[in-house]
């Protein structure tokens, strides 16, 4: 009987490890670890961006979780915290900034378009969160899915402000922004 290996599975974890380890994803390298040729990497689990896209999204997941369990409280108190939460950790980590800085282009186009998987994993999240935290009869009247889009936006442009505008990234004022959007008054 011939062995059933998930590359896919194997190949996101050994990228997970280049890029906790703070280097660039190197497919070549990858390859050889798993013990296949570049082909079956790439029908397995996709080119370059779309491996850095799925470990992204994989590391957002786990911050986001991560923020869902350290942060009490409840309503728009709790959202705002976690979505702080998460922003300071995007902020805070070494290997994310260092690849921030070294493929900034890329790693905005993976990071905030459609074009990777995260912004819609956070969206997806940002929703459910205000829908479990915000009682209906007292969330602003922007529509949820919009709202968690306009939240994640947000976030995003303090998250990257180095990238964006030349700025500094900020939690504090990504925070003050997420509590004035969530605010109805």
């Amino acid at each position: 009987m011939a062995e059933t290996r998930d590359v896919r599975a194997e190949a996101l974890s050994a990228a997970r490890r280049q890029f906790a380890a703070g280097k660039p994803l190197d497919v070549n390298a990858l390859a050889t670890e798993l013990g296949v040729d570049r082909t079956t990497l790439f029908r397995r689990a996709g080119n370059r961006d779309t491996i850095t896209g799925d470990v992204l999204d994989s590391l957002a997941r786990r911050t986001w979780r991560m923020g869902l369990a350290e942060c009490g409280g409840s309503g728009v108190s709790r959202v705002v915290d976690v979505l702080t939460y998460h922003a300071r950790a995007t902020i805070e980590t070494e290997f994310f900034r260092a690849y921030l800085t070294r493929e900034p282009q890329k790693a905005l186009c993976i990071l905030t378009t459609g074009l990777g998987p995260i912004q819609g994993t956070m969206v997806e999240s940002v929703r459910r969160l205000i829908e479990a935290e915000i009682p209906e009869q007292i969330r602003p009247d922007l529509p949820v899915e919009d709202m968690a889009y306009l939240l994640v936006r947000v976030g995003e442009s303090f998250i990257y402000n180095d990238l964006l505008t030349g700025g500094t990234p900020d939690t504090e004022k990504a925070r003050l922004a997420f509590r004035l959007i969530l605010s109805r008054n």
